[in-house]
């Protein structure tokens, strides 16, 4: 919520308030509730929502950053651990193939999110193809395996975040809308 909705959220709470010490205004506690009360008790939900709206807005922020750092954590794993360590003992361990260097080689310009996990597939599926020659020069059998399961969970995290924000754009929608049916 912006400052003008924390503001009128605010004002509609401290009306509710008011209403809640006028009983005999709305009716509460009475057989029937006089107009004015009908209007409170919408008003009262109205309230209710945006508040509800509110903190699922501020739970969405918190979790998309949550995911932002978890996705920077496991790109740098991605890239550190495993891409640049395999390229490194690509370049050791047949230093005269030059197809298989290239082949497995790290850009280190920075790309996007999509661009990295390309390029970790395409990784995979080289390593694959020369894991003779990399397992000799001390990596494990399962190179590629390595490289797709840590492309997947870098994508989960990319996904998560994702999901966070379009979860925090509909209660942000949601308060509007409380706050515009509160104004009625």
């Amino acid at each position: 919520m912006n400052k003008r909705q924390q503001n009128t959220l605010q004002t509609f709470r401290a009306a509710l308030e008011w209403l809640a010490g006028c009983p005999d205004l709305t009716g509460v506690g009475a057989a029937a509730l006089t107009p004015i009360g009908v209007q409170a008790a919408a008003f009262a939900t109205a309230v209710d929502d945006a508040s509800a709206a509110a903190a699922e807005q501020e739970h969405s922020r918190r979790e998309a950053k949550g995911s932002v750092a978890l996705a920077k954590k496991l790109r740098k794993e991605l890239v550190s651990n495993q891409m640049v360590h395999v390229a490194t003992i690509a370049r050791s361990a047949l230093p005269y193939d030059a197809k298989m260097v290239e082949a497995l080689r790290v850009r280190h310009t920075r790309r996007s999110a999509r661009y990295q996990l390309t390029a970790a597939e395409a990784m995979a599926v080289a390593a694959g193809k020369y894991r003779d020659a990399l397992v000799k020069g001390g990596l494990t059998e399962d190179i590629p395996a390595t490289f797709r399961k840590a492309a997947a969970s870098f994508e989960q995290a990319i996904g998560a975040r994702a999901m966070a924000v379009s979860t925090r754009t509909g209660a942000t929608a949601r308060a509007h809308g409380a706050l515009l049916r509160g104004r009625r």
